[in-house]
């Protein structure tokens, strides 16, 4: 097929389709358009064109497909909209009054029937109406734990504290109790196996006896066995030095 049959073949089809579409045919005019861009395709596939021609074809191509998509939404929408109207139109049904006599009647003779029923189908029923053992409560469901009563504690009679509120009292303190700490329980033994400088944190006398020891480079200096050792935090794992009673990072009493 040369160009100019492929032009006039496609003014042919376009011409219908708009001409569909103006008469409100949308489902002719959409055939018709769906028609323009097969034949275009089939044209360009088929054909040595130039590029910057053959990408304009693809390019009204997508346009034709595209407008023949919102024919189809259309079309589904105006169908959508009179089916609505149609049930709209529908007129409802009358409603029928029955006598009053007739409706006792009814009941009447539907609750004697239920009274002449056999017993043996009654209990046919019952036993119909007995969960089954899947919608039972299963038995061996764990026990919840039961926490011990703890122990009341000793009040103090005579407490050395004598401006205690009312409805407050004293109570002793435990003679055993366990220390528990907030934090990693070998905390301080990691600490003390990191190596670092800790001159920083030595107080003057430590820092005066580290000078000497630079100074005297290459002697061998021996520890006395009754210098003591540094006091421990329990609380935050701090060193302190040897006699200290408060922490001196958190605060905590130390003796």
């Amino acid at each position: 097929m040369d160009l100019s049959t492929f032009n006039k073949g496609l003014k042919q089809l376009v011409n219908r389709a708009r001409r569909e579409e103006a008469r409100n045919s949308l489902k002719e005019a959409k055939d018709a358009w769906i028609e323009v861009a097969e034949f275009t395709i089939k044209f360009y596939k088929h054909t040595k064109l130039e590029p910057s021609f053959r990408n304009m074809l693809i390019n009204k191509t997508e346009g034709i497909i595209q407008h023949a998509k919102n024919l189809d939404r259309k079309i589904r929408m105006s169908q959508t909209l009179s089916d609505l109207s149609k049930e709209q139109e529908m007129e409802p049904e009358e409603f029928k009054e029955e006598p009053l006599n007739q409706v006792e009647s009814k009941d009447q003779s539907s609750i004697s029937k239920t009274e002449l029923q056999p017993i043996e189908e009654s209990k046919s029923e019952d036993e119909s109406i007995k969960p089954s053992p899947n919608n039972q409560i299963s038995e061996e469901l764990p026990d919840v734990p039961f926490k011990a009563p703890q122990k009341e504690p000793e009040i103090v009679d005579d407490s050395e504290y004598k401006n205690i509120p009312e409805g407050i009292k004293e109570i002793k303190a435990p003679k055993d109790f366990e220390v528990i700490t907030p934090y990693d329980k070998e905390e301080i033994e990691k600490r003390l196996s990191v190596d670092g400088d800790m001159s920083i944190f030595k107080y003057d006398h430590e820092a005066e006896s580290s000078e000497d020891e630079v100074m005297n480079q290459g002697n061998i200096s021996i520890e006395s066995e009754n210098k003591k050792e540094a006091i421990i935090c329990f609380a935050c794992g701090e060193r302190n030095p040897p006699g200290t009673k408060v922490c001196k990072n958190c605060g905590t009493k130390l003796a």
